[in-house]
This record gives structure tokens, C-alpha cells and sequence, in this order.
């Protein structure tokens, strides 16, 4: 049976400015996105197993990494980092695509 990681419960997750060691965090984060992808694992949840699976391979256990409640954290930011700031208390549910028009433009200038 596979092992889940035990919640944060006292953690807290912040984002207001970003410390280079944050900064680093945030490059972890985008790491183990990419990286996701290459596993087969069935849902998010089981990247953060451990242990053996049902299938060949063990689970990834990116617990040993970052915790799940960080990347969650990370992933509901990850919209606002190139948002302008008068997006920020938006609802998600209501946010307009010109919420994500700076990425679209700065990546569009790299191509």
C-alpha cells in the first residue's frame, strides 16, 4: 500500500516578494512540473507517493522534494506572476484573459 506524505497543518504560504531562496523554490516548482509529465502515475496525488506501485516503478515521492501544499500554493500563483497588479483580487472564476496578455506578449517577443 502506498504511503501519503502527512499534511502541513501549522505551514503557512506566502508569496509577497521573493528571497533568492524562494526564487529557488519557485524554479523547483516549475522542475517538478516539467517532470511530472514524464511520470505515469494516475492524478497528481500519487506523484507524492512512495514506495512500491502496482506497476514496475516505484512512486516518484516528490515529497522529498517540496510538499504538496507548497506546489499547490504554487500552481494557484503561478497565473499572477506575470499579471498586472490590478488582477490580483480577482476571483480566478472571474479573471479575463487579459490577465495572462503580459506572458502571451513577453513569449511572443522571444519567438
Amino acid at each position: 500500500m502506498p504511503k501519503p506524505l502527512p499534511p502541513l497543518e501549522t505551514d503557512t504560504v506566502s508569496v509577497p516578494t521573493l528571497s533568492p531562496i524562494e526564487f529557488d523554490s519557485v524554479k523547483l516548482c516549475l522542475t517538478l512540473m516539467v517532470t511530472a509529465v514524464l511520470e505515469v502515475s494516475r492524478g497528481v496525488k500519487n506523484l507524492w507517493l512512495y514506495g512500491a506501485s502496482a506497476g514496475m516503478k516505484s512512486y516518484p515521492n516528490y515529497g522529498q522534494y517540496i510538499p504538496i501544499d507548497y506546489m499547490k500554493a504554487f500552481l494557484h500563483g503561478l497565473p499572477y506572476m506575470w499579471a498586472y497588479k490590478k488582477y490580483y483580487d480577482v476571483e480566478p472564476n472571474m479573471l479575463p484573459f487579459d490577465c495572462i496578455q503580459p506572458f502571451v506578449d513577453e513569449y511572443n517577443k522571444l519567438r
